[in-house]
C-alpha cells in the first residue's frame, strides 16, 4: 500500500499526460521506421503509383503540353521520386510525432491566433490568404511529384522493354531506340518509338512491358 501510495500521484494528471504525449510521440517515430522498411515496397509505393497515374491521365487529357513535358521528363531520367516521396512522407510523420509532443504549446499557439482573428479583420484575412498560399503550394507539390513518379514509371518500362528486345534485334536496333528514348521531347515522340518496339516484339514474338496510358 505504501508503494502504491508512493507511485500513483507520478501517473496521474499533468503527468500521465506528459506520457501519453511521449508515446504518442514514440509511436511516430515507429511510423518513421515503417516507411523506410517493407511498408513502403508493398503498401505505399503501389498507391502511389496508381494515385499518380489517375492525376497524370486526368491532367494530361487537358493539357498537352503537360503530357508532353512528362514524357520529356522520362527520357531525362527520373531516378528519385519515390524516395523524394518516401522523404516528404518521413518529415510529414515526424511533425506529427512533434505536434502531439508538444501539444500544449499548439493550442496556446492557436488560441492566440484565434484571438488575434477575432479582433481584426486584417488579421483574419491575412490568415485566410496565408491558408490559401498554403494549399495552393502543396497542390502544386503533389501534381509535381505524380509527374515525377509517371516519368519514372515510363522510362522504367519503356528501358525494359529495349533490354528485352536486346539479345534478338542486334546492337543496331537496340542503339537506336535509345537514342529515340533519349531524345524524347514529346508525346508523339514516344508513341513513335513505342511502335518501332512494338514491331520488333510482334516479330520476334516477344512480350514487353511498354504502354502508352499515362
Amino acid at each position: 500500500m505504501a508503494l502504491q501510495s508512493l507511485l500513483a500521484p507520478r501517473f496521474t494528471g499533468k503527468n500521465l499526460k506528459r506520457i501519453l504525449r511521449w508515446l504518442g510521440g514514440f509511436a511516430g517515430l515507429l511510423l518513421v521506421g515503417a516507411l523506410g522498411s517493407g511498408l513502403w515496397e508493398k503498401v505505399l509505393s503501389p498507391l502511389l503509383s496508381i494515385a499518380s497515374s489517375a492525376l497524370v491521365s486526368t491532367i494530361s487529357r487537358f493539357s498537352r503540353s503537360y503530357s508532353d513535358a512528362t514524357y520529356a521528363l522520362a527520357a531525362q531520367g527520373s531516378p528519385t521520386s519515390a524516395g523524394l516521396f518516401a522523404d516528404c512522407l518521413i518529415v510529414f510523420a515526424s511533425m506529427i510525432a512533434v505536434m502531439f509532443v508538444t501539444t500544449p504549446t499548439l493550442k496556446r499557439t492557436f488560441a492566440r491566433v484565434k484571438e488575434l482573428t477575432e479582433r481584426s479583420s486584417k488579421a483574419r484575412f491575412i490568415l485566410e490568404l496565408n491558408a490559401l498560399l498554403f494549399m495552393a503550394a502543396l497542390a502544386t507539390v503533389m501534381v509535381s511529384l505524380a509527374k515525377l513518379t509517371v516519368a519514372e514509371d515510363v522510362g522504367g518500362r519503356t528501358l525494359q522493354s529495349m533490354e528485352i528486345l536486346r539479345p534478338v534485334i542486334g546492337e543496331q536496333y537496340y542503339i537506336r531506340f535509345r537514342a529515340d528514348f533519349y531524345s524524347m521531347k514529346t508525346e508523339r515522340d514516344f508513341l513513335a518509338l513505342k511502335k518501332l518496339i512494338d514491331e520488333q516484339a510482334q516479330r520476334y514474338k516477344t512480350s514487353v512491358p511498354i504502354d502508352d496510358r499515362l
